[in-house]
């Protein structure tokens, strides 16, 4: 059995190593002048915006959670952490991608990354806000 605190920390991990995975390959595409400051920008603010309701989500409940020794519930953690890894995934491999040397930004790419981090976003903040709404109502 894992501890809810310990638990509350993987979630935070998936979120916070993927966050860091996006934003560098943005930061990696500034270095390199391979994609060019407004678009930078506008995709530094889309992540953002992605990341902002699971993140504040997860922040209301390790901050709102009492500190307990307690064991976890093993499916609403399962569940909760191969969400939050899926949902993070489908986010984080693209960006990366797009900021490998192979795979050039070209101005067509750009768009399709857009698309595809708003895409995913939105069909899957319902599953991965419900998967930590149950984690963090139940396991705690």
């Amino acid at each position: 059995m894992i501890s809810y605190s310990k638990a509350r920390l993987a979630i935070f991990l998936v979120f916070g190593v993927a966050l860091a995975v996006e934003l560098a390959a943005v930061l990696t595409l500034g270095v390199t002048n391979a994609l060019s400051s407004p678009y930078r920008i506008k995709l530094v603010v889309q992540l953002l915006r992605i990341y902002s309701v699971p993140g504040s989500l997860i922040a209301a409940g390790v901050f709102a959670a009492q500190r307990t020794r307690k064991p976890v519930s093993p499916g609403i953690y399962w569940l909760a952490l191969a969400s939050c890894c899926v949902w993070n995934s489908l986010l984080a491999f693209p960006c990366a991608q797009f900021a490998w040397p192979p795979y050039s930004p070209s101005s067509t790419a750009f768009p399709a990354l857009l698309e595809w981090l708003d895409s995913v976003s939105a069909w899957g903040s319902f599953l991965i806000t419900g998967a930590l709404a149950l984690f963090f109502t139940k396991a705690g």
